[in-house]
């Protein structure tokens, strides 16, 4: 008769067997992951549904392919580079339309801090990705309360270290444009920057 393997259990689940779906890669198995979130994206907009996505932990999920500490599960380590990438900017693109529809879905997730680490990380696989990621960082300003999450995240000084590290003008530009909305009407983000600005020149001096 045949065996079904006993796999390890998926941390976080209440299964003791790993789910079928995460055993699967290939390219029709991304692309119904990749349709079943445009469409819950899209029904976001229309009334109850989106309350229905916030109880179901739709946020989390998207947050979950930005977050670092989930890279290693077996849901998320079986897509290649490329499929990770694809997912990880899907990811970016509806969190930029949802998060404005339910803010304290994305705070409770611990969303921000999330961005913040990813934009930190190492494993932010190319420009595109990032690019999009401080475009989200940038709309997310406009939000009542996020300048102040921000300013408590260390976020200024995330910004200006990465205008002076990025080679890339697009990257820069785009930095600067979040930069300017981490610090508009924000008086303790402007005194951040300046004292930042400050320590950045005096090391300069001093040949650090």
């Amino acid at each position: 008769p045949e065996i079904t393997p006993d796999y390890t259990t998926l941390q976080g689940t209440a299964s003791k067997r790993v789910k079928s779906f995460v055993l699967t890669k290939d390219g029709s198995d991304l692309e119904a992951k990749q349709l079943v979130w445009h469409i819950i994206g899209y029904l976001c907009t229309v009334a109850g549904a989106l309350e229905a996505a916030v109880a179901g932990g739709f946020c989390a999920v998207l947050l979950m392919y930005l977050d670092g500490r989930h890279f290693q599960k077996q849901a998320l380590a079986r897509w290649n580079s490329a499929q990770m990438q694809d997912l990880q900017m899907q990811s970016l693109n509806i969190l930029n339309e949802f998060v404005p529809l339910a803010p304290g879905a994305f705070i409770r997730e611990g969303g921000l801090e999330v961005l913040v680490a990813f934009l930190l990380s190492e494993v932010i696989p190319n420009d595109a990705v990032k690019t999009s990621l401080l475009q989200n960082m940038f709309m997310l300003c406009s939000l009542p309360g996020m300048q102040d999450k921000f300013a408590d995240n260390g976020a200024v000084e995330v910004a200006i270290e990465m205008l002076q590290a990025s080679t890339s003008a697009t990257i820069r530009q785009d930095v600067v444009l979040w930069l300017a909305a981490l610090c508009d009407g924000h008086k303790a983000a402007q005194a951040q920057g300046r004292w930042k600005s400050r320590a950045v020149t005096r090391c300069r001096l001093n040949g650090l």
